[in-house]
């Protein structure tokens, strides 16, 4: 277990499970021992990830790691030992697309990044003749139109800090999708504070009103 690396990425979409649901996984693991295997990837690959970097099962590893094991089985994906990183990013998002407990905007990060990938374009760059098919996607994992689509799509321009923020209900939907319409600058220094542990709230007022 001690070998295995989390994913970079694995921030950005946290699984949004309670304290008493990641107890009941370390216990079925416990009592059952370990049903689904970690993915990983191998050493020495080409997308220049360190060696085990996890693509699938991050909670099994924290799991196992809670009840004291210093083993896990895994699966090597010696597959994708010649896969540049977008490839890796991809086969990562699609096992985290499957998760049920993952909350609808996090879907929707997702949604937003394969369609990028699939099209061939750098992140955030998606042409305008792609950008219908990314509303319809959203909105179909967030059952939504109009304005308040519009919101979550704004809001999925912002950094992932203050996406989040929304997301645990500590930000409102509207002033994160107005820091889609600051500068750089202003949106990192936003992160940053967040980051840092200040309120995001208020953070953010300081630059929208």
């Amino acid at each position: 277990l001690n070998k295995l690396r989390p994913n970079p990425l694995q921030r950005c979409f946290q699984a949004t499970t309670t304290d008493e649901e990641d107890a009941s996984l370390a216990a079925d693991i416990h009592h059952n021992g370990q049903r689904d295997p970690i993915h990983v990837l191998p050493r020495n690959n080409k997308a220049g990830m360190p060696a085990y970097t996890i693509l699938d099962g991050h909670r099994r590893a924290e799991a196992l790691q809670a009840n004291g094991e210093t083993e896990a089985v895994v699966i090597i994906r010696r597959d994708l030992a010649d896969a540049n990183a977008v490839t890796v990013e991809a086969e990562f998002l699609r096992f985290n697309s499957l998760r049920r407990q993952l909350h609808p905007l996090d879907q929707a990060r997702i949604a937003v990044r394969l369609i990028e990938i699939e099209k061939g374009t750098e992140r955030d760059y998606l042409r305008p003749r792609d950008q219908e098919e990314l509303r319809d996607r959203v909105g179909k994992i967030l059952g939504m139109s109009g304005r308040n689509l519009d919101r979550y799509l704004r809001l999925l321009r912002t950094p992932v800090d203050v996406q989040n923020a929304v997301r645990d209900g500590r930000l409102g939907l509207v002033d994160g999708g107005k820091v889609d319409g600051l500068t750089r600058g202003q949106q990192l220094e936003i992160e940053e504070r967040i980051r840092d542990g200040e309120e995001p709230k208020t953070v953010v007022a300081n630059y929208i009103h």
